[in-house]
């Protein structure tokens, strides 16, 4: 049995766990689940908010707790995805027609640090999953905070990063690939671009530096058009009796504290961010409602306008 560890929302140990079953699924190309069932633990639900398996360096993250008392019977079990999930709480946002907010375009809330400046990475597929990364992994804006209709609270300038370092690319044939920025969340189109280069993406805990590293990994084709005809792949089936027990929990618990609002017409494109006073960068995209032409000359009146969708979405 893997030991497992729960860690509060600084990565301190709050406890080690002891379990009756454990379901540790890494899936290949997207974010992959957990659950581990019968867990016996002093259960805190305000400090329990990871579990670490340090053998693999993996780190999960818990959004789901059934606890259940049944004829003086208690029974916990914890589940969640594991940290890669973490990259879609960006959005691969449309190229902005400006990026410095000088108060004449109405499509400035994006700033210039740190933003891309390319609508189109090519080369490689670890070269353009880097070039994504590296560009959306942060993101600037300035706008009208969420709730200030009037305007009266000015202009807030907010910044927001992963903390994901990258580290290593390993070794293997990646495609030429050609990738445009379509408003994507950003581990969705790592995946995407790695998919064709039978390549992935892992993001590795380190518990001691407290540290996140993505790395960008090849892997192995063990489907049956990979080997000789005399050589059989892995399979994992009911049908075959490799799989005797299955247990499946779904769970939403996907929210989103940033709005990103595009519209693109054959002059310029718009992009527009509002956020939370208190949000923690979890980007959603829609395109822009409102009419930019019922506010002739008035790009203040815009925004709030903008801002005000995002708040009913």
């Amino acid at each position: 049995m893997f030991s497992i560890k729960i860690l509060d929302d600084d990565y301190n140990l709050v406890s080690l766990i002891s379990y009756s079953a454990l379901e540790w699924d890494r899936e290949f190309n997207s974010v992959g689940k957990f659950i581990v069932e019968g867990v016996v633990g002093n259960f805190d639900r305000e400090t329990w908010k990871y579990v670490y398996i340090e053998k693999r360096k993996e780190l999960g993250k818990i959004s789901q707790v059934n606890w259940k008392n049944e004829d003086g019977i208690k029974t916990l079990t914890i589940s969640g995805v594991f940290v890669e999930d973490e990259l879609n709480k960006m959005i691969c946002y449309a190229k902005p027609t400006d990026f410095d907010d000088a108060g004449t375009h109405t499509g400035t809330s994006i700033l210039s640090k740190g933003s891309p400046t390319w609508v189109t990475a090519e080369g490689t597929a670890d070269q353009v999953a880097k070039a994504f990364f590296d560009g959306f992994k942060q993101i600037s804006f300035r706008n009208y905070e969420v709730g200030d209709f009037s305007g009266a609270g000015g202009l807030v300038t907010k910044t927001f990063e992963l903390p994901i370092e990258f580290g290593t690319i390993e070794p293997g044939d990646y495609h030429y690939s050609i990738h445009n920025r379509n408003n994507e969340y950003l581990g969705d189109k790592l995946y995407d671009i790695l998919k064709e280069s039978h390549a992935s993406i892992e993001v590795v805990f380190d518990y001691i530096k407290r540290t996140k590293t993505l790395n960008i990994i090849h892997g192995i084709d063990r489907t049956q058009d990979g080997h000789a005809d005399d050589i059989n792949p892995i399979l994992f089936t009911s049908k075959n009796g490799t799989i005797r027990r299955a247990s499946i929990v779904t769970s939403d618990t996907d929210t989103k504290d940033v709005m990103i609002q595009t519209s693109e017409d054959e002059t310029r494109t718009i992009v527009l961010a509002n956020a939370l006073p208190d949000s923690i960068g979890r980007f959603y995209h829609e395109a822009v409602r409102s009419n930019e032409s019922d506010f002739p000359g008035d790009d203040n009146g815009f925004k709030l306008s903008v801002m005000a969708d995002a708040t009913r979405t």
